[in-house]
């Protein structure tokens, strides 16, 4: 410590002494015996040596009794100082759950885990606020054991870097900023780094380590989907891998997959654009674009809003809804495979439509069944009032069954006349063959149908006859458009 004053008296010595960080005062007093000094006098000579220090009055008084004791006083503290209180540093409060690379796994109300299910990230809309900047604080000053003021320092800032992705913005009270998307996507943020980030990369599998994906941009996978998972992807998606009874769905942009795609009984494929697979099997595919088969399809089911381009490859088995037409390769094969090609409107070629006929169909039946259950009652209803009362209660109630399902038919009946009413069909629509088509390959548009019995060999032309109202195999007749199979970009977009 640091001697700062020190003087000698008739009765005792005094030494004042601060301590390094000059938070501490400390006296020494040496009495000349049993000396009574006037508490004045002691404090007078405190006052000398530090004139602005917060003497503690308790602490003096106590000394004044040792040394009337004569009792040596060593390194008492006479004053102490006041710390500052720093400033609170500025701050980022993000409002949404930024990605990091792994989720937390949802839990139902029952208390069940779902794994398949993470929250990875909160989507993100174009203007919304993702994050609020705090200003640093001020903070309080201190003084030392002299009495001197020591200034408080304020806060660090926060750190922050934004790029073109995000903004600040006065926030409503003024106390803050808030920080406001200019685009969408998941929010990212290190290191004090923040942006809106429209393409989700997963680079390798898509498993339980990531779970299945909604995401309002674009998703590109590296590697393989597993069994079970989704993929939502607004603005397009790309798998780089194999894709294993999984539902992939862009509802405005294009979905590609490089790999083996297989559907079995839940996989499912739905674009908003275009659709481009390499091979596909048992797979459900429905696109508002055309749909590119590079290699091949087999017992899949295929919905092309616009042109079926298989040019490069073959299609077995199945079911084909083309609008607009197309081109393949090969068509069936000499097994005599049944792959049936349907020429339809914008409507019929939808998987709405057809679950919607399947609705129909499974009212007809129903129907059929309550009937031969109740046998003569179903003509002439009114005779139900000369049977017994329990078999009467038993035919009423078939009877109103009959009435429910009549009259849910009757509304899928006005949909599907809704539907077909805005339906859009396109005029010269052919299948281009460049190879062969087998025969079990059959052509409908409406109750028209060419079911081949022998093969076809390309390149020729399947097309409708309006005039003759029957399907003709002529010369090829090229589309305006090439539809050869090129390779496009990561939404499926021509280069």
């Amino acid at each position: 410590m640091k001697t700062i004053f020190a003087k000698q008296q008739d009765l005792f010595d005094l030494v004042v002494k601060l301590s390094p960080d000059k938070m501490k005062l400390f006296v020494d007093i040496e009495p000349k015996g049993n000396v009574d000094v006037e508490r004045d006098r002691l404090w007078s000579l405190l006052i000398e040596a530090a004139p602005n220090a917060p003497l503690n009055e308790d602490v003096v008084i106590d000394i004044l009794r040792c040394l009337k004791r004569g009792e040596k006083v060593a390194e008492r503290r006479i004053a102490k100082g006041k710390p500052v209180e720093p400033g609170a540093d500025g701050k980022v409060l993000l409002l949404v759950k930024d990605f990091k690379g792994q989720g937390q796994a949802q839990v139902d109300e029952k208390g069940y885990a779902k794994f398949s299910e993470l929250h990875l990230f909160d989507n993100i809309e174009k203007g919304q606020q993702v994050a609020r900047v705090y200003e640093p604080k001020a903070g309080a000053d201190g003084y030392d054991a002299l009495g001197e003021k020591i200034i408080a320092p304020i806060g660090k800032p926060a750190r922050l870097t934004l790029d073109a992705s995000a903004k600040l913005q006065p926030g409503p009270k003024g106390d803050y900023q808030v920080v406001v998307a200019e685009t969408y996507g998941y929010l990212k943020y290190e290191s004090g780094n923040l942006k809106i980030c429209e393409e989700l990369v997963v680079p390798g599998n898509l498993d339980l380590h990531y779970g299945s994906i909604n995401f309002i941009g674009s998703v590109r996978i590296q590697g393989d989907v597993g069994p079970g998972l989704f993929v939502r992807g607004r603005t397009g998606i790309e798998i780089g891998g194999e894709v294993r009874e999984a539902s992939i769905s862009s509802s405005e942009g294009s979905v590609v997959i490089k790999g083996f795609a297989f559907g079995g009984a839940s996989g499912k494929i739905s674009a908003g654009k275009e659709f481009r697979g390499t091979v596909v099997h048992q797979l459900e595919v429905e696109a508002r674009e055309d749909i590119w088969i590079e290699r091949e399809a087999a017992d899949a089911r295929l919905r092309t809003q616009k042109l079926l381009r298989a040019g490069g490859g073959r299609i077995t088995g199945g079911e084909l809804f083309i609008v607009a037409g197309g081109e393949v390769k090969t068509l069936g094969n000499p097994a005599g495979v049944k792959t049936g090609v349907k020429l339809c409107s914008d409507i019929e070629a939808t998987a709405e439509y057809t679950e919607l006929l399947g609705k129909l169909a499974r009212h007809e039946s129903a129907l059929e069944l309550l009937k031969l259950h109740l046998g003569p009652f179903a003509s002439n209803p009114t005779k139900v009032k000369l049977l017994a009362p329990q078999y009467k209660k038993k035919i009423e109630e078939l009877l109103k069954k009959r009435d429910d399902i009549e009259r849910s038919k009757a509304l899928l009946l006005e949909r599907q006349r809704g539907l077909l009413g805005s339906a859009k069909a396109a005029e010269g629509v052919r299948v281009n063959v460049l190879e062969a088509a087998h025969p079990g390959v059959k052509f409908e548009l409406g109750d028209r149908v060419l079911e081949l019995k022998d093969a076809l060999t390309g390149p020729v032309s399947v097309v409708y006859n309006v005039g003759a109202e029957k399907f003709e195999v002529v010369t090829l007749q090229a589309f305006e458009k090439p539809v050869e199979n090129t390779k496009g970009d990561k939404h499926g977009k021509k280069k």
